[in-house]
């Protein structure tokens, strides 16, 4: 075989798994699994920086209780397959929460994403948007005034933040870790 036979070879093979890749992720975003947030909305902080999050209602009329996830990766990476190769797509069974009644809202940390601001880890500001964005939740009129953090990896690290920092929000933030695997 010819040098240039290998690479050609090998040209093939790599354009043959992209278009596989393609296919199976288009069928995704075609099946029951996947969900397009119900708005896309910039959340304006105390200090004047607008915090972007996707939320996501089930159908229907009423109030509530309101799942919540911060994270630096991204909430248009809730596009990806739930699949191993997209480690950072930590948002869990969407369309599942919201049979089950429960409304989702990602919001992409301060700097991150459609954030606007600078990124800093958890740093004052960071907490302070978490615990400003959960007040917004409970307040809105799909929001029974519970909400709950959900998530694994940075988003359980917010989570963290919120429930042992100050000022605790007025609603109630309880714990959902997600657990992959065992």
């Amino acid at each position: 075989m010819t040098s240039f036979s290998i690479i050609k070879s090998s040209f093939c093979k790599i354009i043959g798994f992209l278009l596989l890749f393609s296919c199976l992720t288009c069928a995704w975003s075609q099946s029951e699994d996947f969900v397009e947030p119900t708005k896309i909305v910039k959340i304006k902080m105390q200090d004047g920086v607008e915090i972007s999050a996707a939320i996501f209602i089930p159908e229907g009329r009423g109030k509530y209780p309101t799942l919540f996830a911060a994270s630096p990766y991204r909430f248009d990476n809730n596009y990806a397959p739930a699949i191993p190769m997209y480690l950072w797509r930590e948002t869990g069974p969407v369309a599942w929460y919201l049979k089950q009644g429960y409304a989702y809202v990602h919001m992409d940390v301060r700097g991150s994403g459609r954030s606007g601001g600078e990124y800093h880890f958890l740093d004052r500001k960071e907490q302070r948007d978490l615990y400003e964005v959960i007040e917004w939740i409970a307040k809105q009129t799909w929001s029974n005034g519970k909400v709950g953090g959900i998530g694994q990896s940075p988003v359980l690290l917010c989570d963290d933040t919120v429930v042992h920092g100050d000022p605790k929000p007025s609603t109630s933030i309880l714990h959902c870790p997600i657990r992959w695997l065992n």
